[in-house]
């Protein structure tokens, strides 16, 4: 509450990767999915994008 949060192009984009790698995880494990290491490849991915996309 005491720091300004605006809604900027790399704010939103962060929000949008994490929303999707967390729907990715969610998904997985709603199907009964047994996570291994290699199912967060796909998190480490969006992670890097955004950090490439910053740069």
């Amino acid at each position: 509450m005491l720091t300004p949060w605006s809604p900027s192009p790399p704010v939103l984009l962060g929000a949008g990767l994490t929303l999707l790698a967390g729907g990715y995880t969610y998904l997985l494990v709603r199907r009964g999915v047994t996570l291994r290491p290699y199912h967060f490849l796909f998190n480490g991915l969006c992670y890097g994008a955004y950090f490439f996309a910053l740069t």
